[in-house]
């Protein structure tokens, strides 16, 4: 899923991608948009991320999102234990 708006650099969600994911009838996804339209309501983007990584513990988009929120809501240390298991995940480079 391209994530990425050319223009100004900023990570949001296209219409086509919400179509795909969302014919797609995951719980995962349904999840993962249901807390992105909730973004203005931190707590509550919270709340379904969480329910999210129930269903996916290692979902790097949502684990990245958490990590955000917290840090907006200025729990430093959860963003930084969040970022940690995001990085954990990533592939090493060589």
């Amino acid at each position: 899923m391209n994530l990425m708006n050319k223009r100004n650099g900023t990570t949001e969600v296209g219409e086509n991608e919400v179509a795909r994911a969302m014919a797609k009838g995951d719980a995962l996804y349904r999840r993962y948009f249901q807390a992105d339209e909730a973004m203005n309501t931190l707590e509550e983007s919270l709340n379904e991320f969480s329910r999210a990584l129930e269903l996916d513990p290692d979902n790097p988009a949502v684990l990245r999102r958490m990590a955000i929120a917290n840090l907006r809501l200025g729990r430093v240390e959860k963003a930084e234990r969040l970022a940690e298991r995001l990085l954990a995940l990533a592939p090493a480079r060589g």
